[in-house]
Formats: C-alpha cells, sequence, structure tokens
C-alpha cells in the first residue's frame, strides 16, 4: 500500500481504538469514508473549465488511480 492509504488505515484505526463501538465495522466504515473524501477530493482539483478538451470521467479516474498509486 502506499502512504496515503497507510495514513487512512491508521486513521480509522485510531477511531475505532477510542470508540466502544464493534471495532472492525467501525473501523471498515471511517477508512471507507475517508478514503471517499480523499476520492472526492482529487476529483474537485481536477476542476478546469477553461479546458477545451475536458473529459471529465476520464480526468478524474486517472487522478484518482494516481492518487491512491494504483495503476
Amino acid at each position: 500500500m502506499n502512504k496515503l492509504i497507510n495514513e487512512l488505515a491508521q486513521k480509522a484505526e485510531d477511531y475505532a481504538d477510542d470508540t466502544d463501538l464493534p471495532w472492525l465495522a467501525t473501523y471498515t466504515e471511517k477508512f471507507a469514508d475517508l478514503l471517499i473524501k480523499e476520492c472526492v477530493k482529487v476529483c474537485l482539483e481536477q476542476r478546469n473549465p477553461a479546458n477545451l478538451n475536458y473529459k471529465p470521467s476520464e480526468q478524474f479516474a486517472e487522478a484518482v488511480k494516481q492518487h491512491f498509486g494504483v495503476y
């Protein structure tokens, strides 16, 4: 895993450790939440209305893959 994914996993683990809820369910939900927030952040950073050849779905997908180091 890349550094960012490890950081998100650690944040989720810390969060799950600090609750009285079932650990695995809490960890999984928090990790997914953090991951989705990162994906949204990457997509919003890709907006460029001045680009006439703008293909949002392709650019967003590629940006998310690069952000998480998935090829």
